[in-house]
């Protein structure tokens, strides 16, 4: 049996240097990213909530009407058409509910009022011709430390004097213009922390047109009411383990790739440069040249020996005859020698 031999890879010194010296710099530019990695102290800042609290303003109502024989009983609830002549009184609960994170000083003080306004409707908008605020109950204040509470209160009215009022203005002003009247609940909150202060204003409302014999009542729009104290710290970025994986994993193959290089390739010997040199000639001038694979022997009168194969084409071509060769299986051509015949006439090329 025979052994099988395993022949290196024949890649040149320059080469191989090369490869080696960019092979050798990345793992080094690796090793480098993987010591930033290790030793790099970084931080990012993180908001840290030191107090937040937050507020919700409510507010509902429900309808009382006198008895009738339409509809029975004498509360109607929120969001239906009501009537003027059946209306006895309008009961209205504002609500406060607030959440703190933790203990803190809280001062409410709100108060509830009523607004009467007379407007036209100009380009979609209401246009105010007159106003004026009634005081429904006196500002109130309450004080507390806990986290957590939630202040109501409750009203009552009927839409007389509010509807007189409008009467009376549209005849003072001579204006004529639609009515309504706006229950408010305006307030402040202010809260003390050890970690600073915060104040937000509150407010909910409802409106009621006037004048009319069927009037609905709208609600405004409220939305949760949100806030924090907070400080800014520094926390340390963890070590990114898949960058020093990915590193590592990368010089592994440099270095193996630099052991292959190393050890699995040699410098191209003479042999192998006159085969990649055969192997190139073939390549460039074959349209110029023939294989043969046997010759007979014939005394030339004359043989030369030229200096280059470019000396040799010149002369195929002056003469018009083509370049032989000799075929051989290792070598590829024998005896590294081109031919060119001119009767009894030989011209050579040896490239070795």
């Amino acid at each position: 049996m025979k052994t099988k031999i395993r022949r290196k890879i024949k890649l040149d010194i320059r080469i191989k240097i090369g490869l080696m010296a960019v092979i050798g710099c990345f793992i080094i530019f690796l090793g480098i990213r993987i010591y930033g990695e290790v030793t790099a102290n970084k931080v990012i800042k993180e908001e840290e909530p030191l107090y937040q609290y937050s507020c919700q303003p409510k507010v509902e109502y429900i309808v009382h009407i006198h008895e009738n024989s339409i509809f029975e009983g004498t509360v109607q609830g929120e969001g239906i058409d009501y009537s003027k002549l059946l209306l006895d009184y309008i009961e209205v609960k504002f609500g406060t509910e607030f959440q703190g994170s933790k203990e803190a000083e809280v001062e409410f003080d709100y108060q509830i009022s009523a607004q009467v306004t007379g407007y036209r409707i100009l380009m979609d908008s209401k246009s105010t011709n007159w106003s004026k605020n009634f005081p429904l109950e006196k500002e109130k204040k309450m004080v507390t430390s806990d986290a957590y509470f939630n202040e109501e209160t409750i009203i009552k009215f009927d839409l007389e004097d509010f509807e007189a009022f409008a009467t009376e203005a549209g005849t003072v002003t001579g204006m004529q213009s639609s009515s309504e009247v706006v229950i408010n609940m305006v307030g402040n909150i202010n809260i003390k922390t050890e970690n600073g202060n915060l104040s937000t204003p509150i407010s909910a409302a409802l409106t009621i047109p006037l004048q009319q014999d069927v009037f609905s009542i709208s609600k405004g729009d409220i939305a949760p009411i949100n806030d924090s104290i907070t400080n800014f710290i520094e926390v340390p970025v963890p070590i990114n383990h898949k960058n020093i994986l990915l590193f590592s994993i990368l010089i592994a193959i440099g270095l193996l790739g630099m052991l292959l290089i190393l050890f699995a390739t040699e410098a191209p010997n003479s042999y192998d440069i006159l085969k990649a040199k055969a192997k190139k000639l073939i390549k460039n001038y074959g349209s110029h040249m023939i294989a043969l694979l046997n010759k007979t022997e014939h005394d030339y009168l004359q043989t030369y020996e030229l200096n280059s194969m470019e000396d040799l084409i010149k002369v195929a071509d002056e003469i018009q005859r083509p370049i032989y060769y000799l075929r051989d299986e290792i070598d590829i051509i024998q005896d590294y020698m081109l031919h060119v015949v001119d009767g009894d006439n030989l011209y050579t090329y040896r490239f070795d």
